[in-house]
């Protein structure tokens, strides 16, 4: 995967771009650190003729004068090129036979999600007060109280929804991508908004949540799909066991993750993928 050279036969349509990481990474391939700024500069001589009246005098003075033109170019939009001419040797092409901490590229469906959205729902009174209908009032032989309260309603609130929602309004709310590779593999990722070329808001306006196209990640794999349930009671102890190693508050985000990740994280069957370039091939 070379540069793209100056009249090309396919250019990249670039999605989203780690910036900060691919410095970091293509750091590592030099001593000078990587560029910031690039500069070229042309010079130009020109001669400027001086005629004179042949009747007064036969001569011709000539004189030169010179010029300087400075460009100064952007370099940034290079760097994830470069990189990716530099680092071509170390792309795994075939993502399900990579390690944890690999270079792959994977190629598929793409989804972009902001989570964000789900936030403002919720904040929003008339939506979250849909979203707490759960169907129809209590059965005879409930509380006197809550059928009295729910006939004068008409609904019902359920108590782990109150909680799902309390939990969505705290919880970070990040920018999540899902690109379906074919057959069952497909792999999560979050975004960094500073990277997204294009706002999340204009992409949902204009696809939904699957956007148009065949698209390319690069990116470390940093997880693989993990087998069997990991919410069974016994992993679920095990990993309370391992957060209590760390204190009382560890202990309690481990008896939330169960809840948290399935509806804002990646889920237990997907790989994940710490994306540095997401870019689509538009070719002639």
């Amino acid at each position: 995967m070379a540069a793209v050279p100056a009249k090309a036969d396919s250019v990249f349509d670039f999605l989203y771009v780690d910036a900060r990481r691919i410095g970091l990474l293509l750091s590592q391939f030099g001593s000078d650190g990587i560029l910031t700024e690039l500069e070229r500069s042309s010079e130009t001589t020109s001669q400027h003729g001086g005629g004179f009246d042949v009747k007064v005098l036969k001569g011709d003075a000539r004189e030169g004068a010179k010029s300087q033109l400075k460009r100064r170019f952007d370099p940034q939009w290079l760097l994830p090129l470069t990189f990716l001419d530099l680092a071509q040797e170390i792309i795994v092409r075939d993502p399900e036979r990579a390690g944890i901490g690999q270079l792959v590229l994977v190629r598929g469906k793409l989804w972009v999600i902001d989570m964000s959205i789900l936030k403002t729902m919720v904040d929003d009174p008339t939506i979250r007060k849909q979203l707490l209908k759960i169907g129809p009032t209590p059965k005879e032989g409930g509380n006197r109280q809550a059928r009295k309260a729910a006939a004068s309603t008409g609904q019902q609130t359920d108590p782990s929804t109150e909680m799902g929602m309390a939990l969505v309004r705290i919880l970070p709310h990040v920018i999540q991508a899902r690109l379906d590779a074919g057959g069952d593999a497909a792999y999560w990722a979050s975004l960094d908004p500073a990277g997204l070329v294009t706002e999340p808001a204009d992409l949902f306006l204009k696809h939904g949540l699957q956007i148009a196209g065949e698209w390319v990640a690069i990116g470390v794999l940093d997880a693989v799909p993990e087998p069997g349930d990991p919410n069974t009671v016994e992993n679920m102890i095990e990993n309370m066991r391992n957060a209590e190693k760390l204190g009382a508050y560890a202990a309690g985000l481990a008896q939330m993750a169960p809840f948290v990740r399935p509806i804002l994280g990646r889920p237990a069957t997907s790989y994940g993928l710490t994306p540095l370039v997401i870019f689509r091939e538009i070719v002639r």
